[in-house]
């Protein structure tokens, strides 16, 4: 469960550009950010696909917010008859321009990223989870451009979305808890994760609301 407020529509992007696949070694692909990509006409060496080129292909959002990049002319099982599963694994580049009426304070909903930029700002993600991992990010007023590097074995498939907020503070409820047990009386820290929504440094007071300390948690605060 997330604790957070929502202040407008969730943004999502109906369509990318994207470049690959290109040959890497074992964990190459999910680490750093890169700098900047952008789509040209030209073409591209690779060593994976029929012919050695690779071009600028389009792809659009699919079902639950997922984009799936399809590799054409590529003989995957070759590659690993002589390779083995190393030679599988590979990487692709990406690009994106999004519309926002206003600038915004938001959390990107990432699944399978690691590092991406929006407007050369740098964000991480997390490129090994299955599950939606949560980056605070600022999106300009405008066109945005955002830039990152895939990888993984053959396809691959990933989501990115953005959800504005407007409270500074982001809050999430997977708290970690101390064990206790029915009428001990009990003196422990708890781990409460915490987001800072903001490019400011904020202060706030954390207080219990109810009678136990997971129902939910506040902040009073100003950004300073």
């Amino acid at each position: 469960i997330l604790l957070f407020s929502i202040a407008l529509d969730t943004l999502t992007i109906d369509s990318i550009w994207y470049l690959g696949p290109f040959s890497i070694g074992a964990r190459e692909g999910v680490i750093g950010v890169i700098d900047s990509v952008y789509p040209t006409k030209d073409t591209y060496p690779s060593i994976l696909v029929q012919g050695g080129k690779v071009f600028w292909q389009k792809a659009y959002i699919g079902e639950n917010k997922f984009y799936t990049l399809e590799y054409k002319n590529v003989k995957w099982d070759t590659i690993q008859d002589y390779y083995g599963i190393a030679g599988l694994l590979c990487a692709g580049y990406v690009y994106a321009k999004f519309y926002s009426p206003q600038k915004l304070n938001a959390l990107a909903i990432t699944s399978r990223i690691g590092g991406f930029r929006i407007n050369k700002r740098r964000y991480y993600g997390n490129p090994y989870g299955h599950h939606e991992f949560v980056t605070p990010v600022i999106i300009d007023s405008g066109w945005n451009t955002l830039v990152f590097r895939v990888a993984g074995f053959v396809a691959h498939r990933f989501k990115i979305f953005f959800v504005p907020v407007k409270d500074p503070v982001f809050i999430s409820s997977d708290f970690t808890l101390p064990d206790g047990q029915e009428g001990e009386v009990l003196s422990a820290y708890a781990g409460v994760p915490i987001l800072n929504t903001q490019a400011k440094r904020i202060k706030f007071i954390l207080e219990v609301v109810g009678d136990t300390l997971w129902q939910k948690f506040e902040y009073k605060g100003d950004i300073i």
